[in-house]
């Protein structure tokens, strides 16, 4: 499989597709410009400034590519910044990112974003609707992004006690599809069911099995390794008391 990934300007949140990466029959292919090689997917990452990278994929031929790759029976990603430029339109009343008001989305998504000066910064976990894969991850945006007959992606909450809530976007043909939580193709299961989608599309069987290891499970495993090698309980005297004068 194939799945570009736009390379946009103030890019943020660069580990959102390192578990992609990881997946034996996947290849990522950075974008700074349309391509003409087949697409199985279009990503459209995070970025600092959603003006500027919506600017930057009209003047590049990606605003005309990611309409191709959906022509095709391909499929378009949005993850936060991404997603915001998947709608009719952005509108900055407050001036946030721009001095112009409004701008034109790409119109893949029957959804408007206006830009708040509050930064939303919120953990979530919940699942993925038509899957049913738990996911966990964390939303870090300025804007409310409003969808119309649009069906919601996820349902998420931010602490046990909290009621679900719709989040996120996906056409009724599954084709696009956006959201505002970072880390969502960490959930295996979930990452799983949409190469596996991508899969089915080109008419191939689906992968089984399990997935290669997180990022996180490497962590754990070298945090393991250090404990089970280093005297911790000297480590932290030592933090706590400093290193001992010499005598």
């Amino acid at each position: 499989l194939v799945i570009g990934v736009a390379d946009l300007p103030y890019l943020s949140n660069f580990t959102d597709l390192e578990a992609l990466a990881r997946e034996p029959d996947v290849h990522v292919l950075q974008l700074s410009s349309a391509t003409e090689r087949h697409l199985d997917a279009l990503i459209l990452p995070g970025t600092k400034n959603t003006v500027e990278g919506l600017r930057f994929l009209k003047q590049h031929g990606l605003a005309a590519l990611a309409h191709q790759v959906v022509n095709r029976g391909g499929t378009v990603v949005g993850l936060c910044g991404g997603y915001q430029m998947l709608g009719h339109r952005i509108l900055d009343p407050s001036g946030v990112e721009s001095a112009v008001v409004e701008h034109e989305g790409l119109g893949l998504l029957d959804a408007m974003t206006v830009f708040l000066r509050e930064k939303v910064t919120v953990q979530v976990s919940g699942s993925h609707r038509q899957s049913g894969s738990a996911v966990d991850g964390y939303e870090v945006h300025m804007g409310r992004t409003d969808v119309n007959k649009t069906e919601p992606l996820l349902d998420v909450r931010s602490g046990p006690a909290e009621p679900l809530r719709p989040e996120g976007a996906a056409r009724s043909d599954g084709l696009v599809f956006g959201t505002y939580v970072h880390g969502l193709f960490d959930s295996a299961p979930f990452r799983r069911w949409f190469l596996n989608r991508l899969r089915a599309a080109r008419g191939w069987l689906p992968v089984t099995g399990s997935s290669p290891q997180s990022l996180d499970d490497d962590l754990d495993r070298l945090a393991d390794f250090v404990q089970e090698h280093l005297d911790m309980a000297a480590i932290e005297h030592l933090i706590r008391e400093g290193v001992p004068e010499e005598v």
